[in-house]
């Protein structure tokens, strides 16, 4: 049977689900897919890559190694120089000036910049149906809060004088990690922000001991409690948790 009649395999991209501000209104929080594990094609990875598979079938590897790098510095060259390079209608390598004119003169000016601009090519844009995706937001590597309550009691939120403590899931705080959490709340037209410290936690549970700083705060104010937690060390990406809680009065 002929190949040419078999669809080729996709190829297999992890992601994880984050969540930011929307630009246009930036009370909304929205999700955008973030590919994970990428891996990195440096130029002796890619040239095995090439001879491996039969894109390249003349040469040894150092002497093939030497045309491929002479041919990027060549590149590099021509980009510095301000130069407009098309490589092979894949990828477009061009100048481009930042800054503003002066309106009376219309000349440059010592603000100006000027930076070399990479830019992808139709050829080599894809849509997200022609790969396979794994979604690798599993639980045990995600931060969740689902409850904000009062410690040793039922009512949820938080309460003037009390402790309070949050449940959910990967909850351990590890400080030494760069974990982090506040309470925040608007006042006089700014926010207020005041840093927190648990007294305990555990991977299902967090408890903060009253803020002394709220002591001045009313109740029926609108908190946002925001948890930072470095899963995996402090060099892993930070998973930001934030609820919205009312400051409730103590009966």
């Amino acid at each position: 049977m002929s190949d040419t009649n078999q669809t080729a395999e996709k190829a297999t991209l992890s992601y994880r689900v984050v969540a930011g501000k929307n630009p246009q209104n930036k009370d909304e929080t929205v999700l955008r897919p973030l590919i994970v594990n990428r891996e990195t094609y440096n130029t002796a990875r890619c040239l095995k890559y090439a001879m491996k598979n039969g894109y390249v079938i003349a040469g040894q590897y150092y002497s093939n190694y030497g045309i491929i790098h002479g041919f990027l510095e060549a590149v590099q060259s021509l980009g510095l120089e301000g130069r407009d390079i098309l490589l092979n209608n894949w990828i477009r390598i061009h100048p481009e000036l930042k800054g503003r004119i002066n309106p009376e003169t219309r000349q440059l000016s010592g603000d100006n910049d000027l930076r070399v601009c990479v830019r992808a090519l139709k050829e080599l844009r894809r849509k997200a149906d022609e790969f396979s995706w794994s979604n690798v937001d599993e639980p045990e590597t995600v931060v969740k809060i689902d409850r904000i309550y009062v410690f040793g009691g039922d009512a949820t939120g938080i309460m003037k004088t009390k402790g309070f403590a949050a449940n959910g899931r990967n909850l351990l705080f590890d400080a030494s990690s760069g974990d982090t959490a506040q309470l925040s709340w608007e006042a006089d037209g700014e926010t207020k922000t005041v840093p927190l410290a648990p007294s305990t936690s555990s991977a299902y549970n967090i408890v903060f001991d009253w803020p002394e700083a709220l002591d001045g705060v009313e109740a029926g104010t609108v908190l946002t409690f925001t948890l930072t937690r470095h899963l995996g060390g402090k060099d892993a990406a930070p998973q930001i948790v934030k609820r919205r809680v009312t400051l409730l009065e103590n009966a």
